[in-house]
């Protein structure tokens, strides 16, 4: 039996309040062991623990970043259980590089006893 679809979304507002506060122990609970990340800039793909060492960096200065959502994510499915799911949607993002709006995906992977972050990926779309 899969996870809901509600907790999903519960897990995206926690991870992103607790990427925004710092909080890496907070997000990485919530990363798969073997998470695929492509980042914004430079632009490049680290899976495992590569990627959550990337993920971290960009929670601790100087590279402290931000992620604030641009409307309400789509997610599919949208409602009932799964056992994977996807996200997508706009947000702004902001580090010492700037305000940007960005284009985000992340595949999500129901383990049985809770949602994990298996792919994330996002492109500039332009600036904020």
């Amino acid at each position: 039996m899969g996870g809901s679809i509600a907790d999903l979304k519960t897990t995206l507002d926690d991870t992103i309040k607790k990427f925004n506060a710092g909080d890496v122990a907070g997000v990485n609970v919530n990363l798969a062991p073997g998470v695929d990340v492509t980042s914004l800039r430079p632009r490049q793909t680290l899976i495992g623990a590569a990627g959550v060492a990337l993920i971290n960096k960009q929670q601790t200065a100087p590279d402290i970043a931000n992620f604030s959502l641009n409307g309400t994510p789509t997610f599919a499915p949208g409602a009932g259980t799964a056992d994977h799911a996807h996200i997508s949607g706009t947000a702004t993002w902001t580090d010492p590089n700037g305000k940007d709006l960005i284009h985000f995906d992340v595949d999500c992977v129901f383990d049985g006893t809770r949602w994990l972050f298996q792919k994330v990926t996002g492109f500039v779309i332009g600036p904020a």
